[in-house]
């Protein structure tokens, strides 16, 4: 799966789950989603993708993109695994 991929299924999630658009560049999501927002977001993505985002990744991820790149570190992991 690829990065635009993975960006547009969370941007739909995020549409979905939250009724909420998320800007798409590299603004921060605490500054467009509150913590329960981003909480929701997180069980949103980890059940769409079937991933566990790592419990210390939410200081690495704050915005679009760094999710985005968690999210495929993840996917690729796990097909790493699956071999």
């Amino acid at each position: 799966m690829t990065d635009t991929e993975v960006r547009a299924q969370v941007m739909e999630l995020a549409r979905r789950e939250l009724r909420r658009e998320l800007a798409a560049g590299d603004e921060e999501l605490a500054d467009q989603l509150d913590s329960l927002q981003r909480l929701s977001l997180a069980v949103a993505v980890e059940d769409h993708f079937h991933i566990c985002l790592p419990e210390d990744s939410e200081a690495e991820i704050r915005s679009l993109p760094d999710l985005v790149r968690a999210i495929c570190g993840e996917l690729e992991r796990g097909a790493g695994g699956a071999a």
